[in-house]
């Protein structure tokens, strides 16, 4: 585990590594890739000019109960390409519920919140899941860059993530700056057009 979240104990951990996540179009839209900068040596990427749900985490199985909160973490970074911009939302993402076919929350990542200089983690809040439940990531701007890549995917529950504390220069929950920065947005997905989401920043409350 990363060196923050060492102190948890594994039964309150889910760590997705990029073979248990599930890749659509995977070969020309996703893949899994070796990478010597991943904690273990693969990751999982999606190109950015496709619009769909790339990269999921189905939580089926690896969830031990229902109704939990629990707190989530990706690490990633982006693979510039020579006309990347570096610049506007990198990414978005959600979670979705199977049986309820409902978003129970829906977020954006701006570029500025990345490192083209290797993997960051991001905070993306407390949230109450069930086994029926996934969480997806998909591409928003082709120009800011021409991948992304996710290391591994972490889900601890709660209370045990509440005395977590991330390095400075890294995302953490009680970062005025990922406030100011990260938005969930909570409609079903996909929206009609002309459609406004209600929009809320992660640290005002856990998203239900």
């Amino acid at each position: 585990l990363p060196e923050f979240a060492r102190s948890v104990s594994r039964a309150d951990v889910i760590d997705f590594q990029p073979s248990m996540m599930t890749l659509a179009m995977e070969g020309s839209l996703t893949k899994i890739e070796d990478d010597p900068t991943a904690s273990g040596g693969k990751a999982a990427s999606m190109v950015t000019r496709a619009k769909s749900w790339s990269v999921q985490t189905h939580l089926g199985s690896y969830l031990d109960s229902s109704g939990e909160d629990w707190r989530i973490f990706a690490i990633v970074r982006p693979r510039m390409g020579a006309d990347s911009t570096g610049k506007g939302i990198a990414f978005e993402g959600g979670l979705y519920s199977d049986s309820g076919m409902k978003s129970s929350g829906r977020f954006t990542v701006d570029f500025s919140r990345l490192s083209k200089d290797g993997y960051k983690i991001l905070d993306l809040g407390t949230h109450t899941l069930d086994p029926g439940m996934m969480l997806w990531f998909a591409p928003v701007n082709a120009a800011a860059a021409e991948e992304i890549l996710f290391d591994r995917i972490l889900f601890i529950r709660e209370p045990a993530a509440k005395s977590l504390k991330l390095n400075s220069g890294s995302f953490g929950r009680k970062n005025p700056d990922l406030m100011g920065k990260m938005s969930v947005f909570l409609p079903t997905p996909p929206m009609k057009s002309g459609d406004r989401p209600l929009q809320r920043r992660i640290g005002d409350s856990p998203t239900r």
